[in-house]
């Protein structure tokens, strides 16, 4: 079961799992840039009830493309290592509640493919970066 947590409630665990998040995905975002977007109001956090180590930082956006808004997964975070299979429920539910049509997420990482494709996701495109 998942709950809707205060990011300052829980920083000092969050923060933990934003950390190893980054350093897997080589992120350009640190921990407090998420404790930001959250305080903000920009972005949301559920905590996983069974172990309140486990989360998920949610934000929602209006794609001008698009018929509906969109449910953005701006970080997941499990320790079994399962975050899709153990979000998608509720994903789902909090994208039909806010009336979002879509859920996105991207990740640099091509296993997850295969999770996603299991779920119903499908790739809609792939950003190449170059620093100058």
């Amino acid at each position: 079961m998942m709950y809707a947590a205060n990011i300052r409630e829980v920083w000092d665990v969050v923060a933990v799992g934003l950390k190893e998040v980054a350093k897997i995905v080589k992120a350009d975002w640190i921990p407090e840039d998420i404790y930001h977007q959250v305080l903000s109001g920009k972005s949301f956090i559920f905590m996983h009830s069974s172990d309140n180590e486990s989360f998920v930082v949610l934000s929602q956006r209006k794609n001008p493309y698009l018929d509906s808004s969109v449910l953005i997964v701006d970080v997941a975070y499990n320790k079994t290592g399962d975050a899709i299979d153990q979000y998608q429920p509720l994903l789902e539910e909090l994208a039909k509640e806010v009336g979002a049509g879509y859920i996105e997420f991207s990740s640099p990482r091509s296993g997850f493919k295969r999770v996603a494709d299991k779920h119903g996701y499908t790739s809609v495109c792939t950003t190449y970066r170059k620093q100058l």
